[in-house]
């Protein structure tokens, strides 16, 4: 049976949701940045080489979910752009990703657009320059805020898949 485009969309996006949740279960922020201050303060001690080794695999966890909410955002703007195109929405209508979410938040396949917009403004901001109090920040609201509504809008599309 040939599958169609928003499905397989899903497909991937179940991959990449998964990956993301598994790095969220296994990251502990709040460990993380206390870690990370504790390793901080002792930097000039004569063990410096190897606590700026420990402190670079802490920023690495850190990104690793950055970059996994990235790319999993990514593939979440798709399979509902893919999923209102398959329901009639004209392909036109997608302008960009404030299009497609307000066209969602329309169509009652996202609640909560100002978190989705503060969502794509996490991403952009990701996107196009570093900054360790922005990483850090946008690595709080991955936990407490993006991936709750992630969660919510995944339910939504499984259930469109399976029916």
């Amino acid at each position: 049976m040939e599958q169609i485009r928003w499905q397989q969309r899903f497909s991937n996006l179940t991959k990449a949701f998964h990956k993301l949740e598994r790095g969220l279960e296994l990251f502990n922020f709040e460990v993380y940045l206390e870690k990370r201050q504790e390793l901080k303060e002792n930097i000039d001690s004569e063990k410096e080489h190897y606590l700026m080794l420990e402190l670079e695999q802490l920023d690495l966890d850190r990104e690793g979910i950055i970059q996994r909410f990235e790319y999993t955002y990514e593939l979440f703007l798709n399979t509902i752009k893919d999923f209102m195109e398959y329901h009639g929405e004209p392909r036109e209508n997608f302008k960009g990703s404030r299009t497609i979410l307000s066209l969602a938040l329309q169509k009652n396949i996202i609640e909560d657009h100002d978190k989705w917009r503060k969502m794509v403004q996490s991403r952009n901001d990701m996107s196009h320059t570093y900054n360790e109090e922005v990483a850090d920040e946008v690595t709080s609201n991955i936990i407490d805020i993006y991936f709750p509504l992630m969660q919510k809008l995944y339910g939504y599309l499984k259930k469109e898949y399976e029916k």
